[in-house]
């Protein structure tokens, strides 16, 4: 039972997803373009997809 010791760890630490910095800045894109696209007139609302 005396063998050599066990390596100490340490806690493994995960970063959540909206913890990363590429997450947040896509959720504020995301928001911004939102905003914008709120501010475009009432008649584009069903036209924006169509060529």
């Amino acid at each position: 039972m005396h063998g050599a010791a066990a390596p100490c760890r340490r806690p493994v630490f995960v970063a959540l997803y909206y913890d990363l910095p590429v997450y947040q800045d896509v959720y504020r894109l995301i928001l911004t373009l939102f905003e914008i696209a709120m501010e475009f007139p009432r008649e584009y609302e069903y036209t924006l997809g169509q060529a």
